[in-house]
């Protein structure tokens, strides 16, 4: 398996950080111009479940160190998680390494977590890939089955969903799959009856398996009207219990049509009182939306241009605390504007209180 650790240079020690059992597995190492390892983790499979002791030689034959490789579970903090332990594991050109189509061409990605995987979904109805999610290297496409690929998202369980697009009175298929080598099966098929187009943005938070909230932004239509209205997909017991079309029109919020114009709309926990939260393109603002319809909080979010655009959002549960990510699109990151990316610690919105998004209390990272 792909798995993350930590190498402490100064002790010699590799910890691993992973709940698979490593009890046979190969490895790779990569060492100094003309050293050698041995054993060698590539040809040998070792036992990485218990400690595994390396000697490294220098290339003059004499000079040895020896590393201590080891399956390690860092102590639990009591809530969220330590953001001094984020870190860039890779970063490259989509059009040169994964084959997309460059920026004349108007797609609209989305992306899951599935198996040690990052699966990456154009919008275009094509099959999405799927990467290592730690090194970044294409593996392969998935099978899609019957599913056609609006938009994919996943859970907090690693289930991923995937939505067909469709136009008003169109039926909604969402298929779900825990494997990027089996075809999904159905998990709820409903008819488009918000009278606006949808599927470019879909979000799940919990547990598809037990309880969650999807929801679907339906966008507007180019010429015709804007839209303040989205699907919202009540999950309990692993089963829908209520499909639903909500329309926030009365906040003067609205948003246009995908992929550049169109909001994402996230559930703020996996409780329906604790609202939704809202981001678009121009005007742009970060808005949390009380389950009453009325706005709780708003932040201005494009903070340095019209080139940037703050319509990505996603929000998960982790270790006891309720997060919600803000990822600002950069149209033309060749002109000096970069991405932004904004998490904050929703569990608490009395803290949603600032001059702009990089201003609340609320703020990780």
């Amino acid at each position: 398996p792909a798995i993350s650790g930590i190498v402490d240079k100064a002790n010699k020690k590799v910890a691993l950080i992973s709940a698979d059992d490593l009890s046979a597995c190969l490895g790779e190492a990569q060492i100094s111009a003309h050293a050698t390892i041995s054993p060698d983790p590539k040809v040998t499979p070792l036992n990485y479940n218990e400690q595994v002791e390396f000697t490294v030689t220098a290339h003059n034959g004499t000079s040895k160190a020896v590393y201590k490789v080891i399956k390690e579970v860092p102590e639990k903090i009591p809530s969220g998680f330590n953001k001094e332990s984020v870190e860039l594991l890779f970063n490259f050109d989509p059009v040169a390494t994964l084959g997309m189509p460059n920026y004349t061409t108007p797609i609209g990605p989305s992306m899951a977590a599935l198996q040690g995987h990052l699966v990456i979904c154009l919008g275009d109805g094509s099959v999405p890939v799927y990467l290592n999610r730690i090194t970044g290297v294409k593996m392969g496409s998935i099978n899609l089955g019957s599913a056609v690929a609006g938009s994919i998202t996943s859970d907090e369980a690693e289930h991923m969903l995937i939505v067909n697009h469709a136009d008003a009175g169109a039926t909604v298929n969402i298929y779900k799959t825990s494997s990027v080598s089996e075809a999904p099966v159905l998990f709820h098929s409903f008819v488009n009856n918000a009278g606006l187009p949808m599927g470019a943005k879909m979000k799940v938070i919990g547990n598809i398996a037990e309880d969650a909230i999807i929801t679907i932004a339906n966008e507007g239509i180019n010429g015709v009207t804007a839209s303040s209205k989205f699907t919202y997909i009540l999950v309990r017991g692993g089963a829908v219990v209520s499909t639903q079309v909500i329309d926030i029109s009365s906040t003067g919020v609205s948003w246009g049509s995908a992929p550049v114009n169109v909001a994402t709309v996230v559930a703020a926990s996996t409780n329906p009182a604790d609202g939704c939260f809202e981001s678009k393109y121009d005007p742009s603002a970060f808005n949390w939306i009380k389950a009453d319809g009325t706005i709780g909080a708003s932040l201005p979010s494009d903070l340095t241009g019209w080139g940037l655009n703050p319509n990505c959002l996603d929000s998960k549960r982790f270790n006891n605390v309720n997060y919600v990510a803000l990822f600002v699109v950069s149209h033309f990151p060749a002109w000096g504007m970069g991405p932004q990316l904004y998490l904050y610690d929703v569990s608490d919105k009395s803290q949603l209180k600032g001059d702009n998004v990089a201003s609340p209390s609320s703020l990780v990272l």
